[in-house]
């Protein structure tokens, strides 16, 4: 009786070295597939398009390795259900990778093994258009659809210049359409710029005599008119006021002093 008590104790105390071993294989090979863990986690637009025509820059985020294990990025530009080749990385083992020139659009980035998917999709042709839209194949380790805003034809374009003549102030995307100089461009004024080719409206037109000998002088005059008198003085001479009056010395009026 107590052989068998001792037996079947014995007996009990190895299944349960047994169940720890197993658990213990369990937990560790657990562990190092959490280690192992790869994944695409998101595709963030870092750089938006601002300006019609202009291009993005998306970053894709990855959880790798440590250290790193070496994978692809392929990008696909959806076209209704129709996905079409849109750039790739090279292998990496980083975390971020970026893609530049991006338009607007919706995509799938997907994150691959590269050896095993070329083995599996030699280019050409390259994967099927069924893996892509339903990726199943253990190379393909992950995959994220995102989509690049871009901005209406026309929003906010314009002369952003502010010393050109059609500056607009609220344009924030130049397009080259800037012209022109400001200044005064009457001629008939005082301060006539022929460069401008845009009124500024600080043109100062004739408004009186600004001749301090004058006997119309106007002490409020900034732009001389023309309108200056002067006291005569006799000539008894014609040939010499003829003489005056040809070199503006004179009144005007021939012969009248």
């Amino acid at each position: 009786m107590y052989l068998a008590k001792l037996y079947k104790d014995i007996n009990y105390l190895d299944n349960m070295k047994k169940i720890l071993l197993f658990t213990s294989i369990l937990f560790f090979a657990f562990s190092l597939s959490t280690v192992k863990a790869q994944t695409l986690d998101s595709v963030v637009t870092t750089t938006p398009i601002v300006c019609y025509g202009d291009f993005a820059t998306v970053t894709a985020y990855m959880t790798q390795t440590s250290p790193g294990t070496p994978v692809k990025l392929l990008n696909y530009r959806f076209s209704g259900t129709l996905l079409f080749s849109s750039g790739s990385s090279g292998v990496t083992t980083g975390a971020t990778q970026p893609f530049t020139d991006m338009i607007s659009n919706c995509y799938r980035m997907l994150m691959v093994d590269s050896i095993p998917f070329y083995t599996a999709f030699p280019f050409p042709p390259g994967p099927p258009l069924s893996e892509l839209q339903n990726p199943t194949h253990p190379s393909i380790l992950g995959y994220v659809d995102y989509c690049v805003s871009g901005v209406p034809y026309g929003t906010g374009v314009g002369c952003t210049d502010p010393t050109a003549c059609n500056y607009n102030p609220l344009a924030f995307c130049d397009n080259g359409s800037c012209s022109g100089l400001f200044g005064c461009t009457d001629t008939a004024a005082c301060n006539y710029d022929a460069s401008a080719t845009c009124d500024d409206g600080s043109c100062i037109l004739p408004d009186g005599c600004t001749d301090s000998l004058a006997l119309n002088y106007d002490a409020s005059a900034t732009c001389d008119d023309g309108s200056c008198t002067y006291s005569m003085t006799y000539v008894p001479d014609d040939n010499f006021e003829n003489y005056l009056e040809a070199n503006g010395m004179g009144n005007g009026i021939a012969n009248d002093d």
